[in-house]
């Protein structure tokens, strides 16, 4: 199956959803990416060398699926249930930043 999400583990998340998922799940991964626990898959390190990137990388596309959302994301642009600021992109899903209202309007007057 597919999943889609936003870039950079930039996520706003109500405390309920956490509070949805018992404490040792969160206690689980944690000793995955600190690497207390093995993992069934290994890192190209000719890829990138930095220790545990690719846990970090992994789980940066997968904590909306922990946090309850469903696996595919609709576009930041459209998801009406971000705060405004994380609804605007500068390009190919990135976030600016700082939030330049003048230049969202006209963003929003060319689309």
């Amino acid at each position: 199956e597919a999943f889609g999400s936003y870039c950079c583990s930039q996520f706003v998340v109500r405390r309920d959803r956490i509070l949805a998922r018992p404490r040792e799940l969160y206690e689980r991964l944690v000793q995955f990416l600190i690497g207390e626990l093995p993992l069934a898959c290994a890192q190209d390190v000719g890829y990138d060398a930095r220790p545990r990137i690719a846990v970090s990388a992994l789980f940066e596309h997968l904590w909306h699926v922990v946090l309850g959302e469903p696996p595919v994301l609709p576009l930041r642009r459209g998801d009406g249930r971000l705060p405004l600021f994380a609804r605007v992109e500068v390009g190919n899903g990135v976030l600016p930043d700082q939030f330049d209202p003048q230049r969202w309007l006209e963003s929003e007057a060319a689309s």
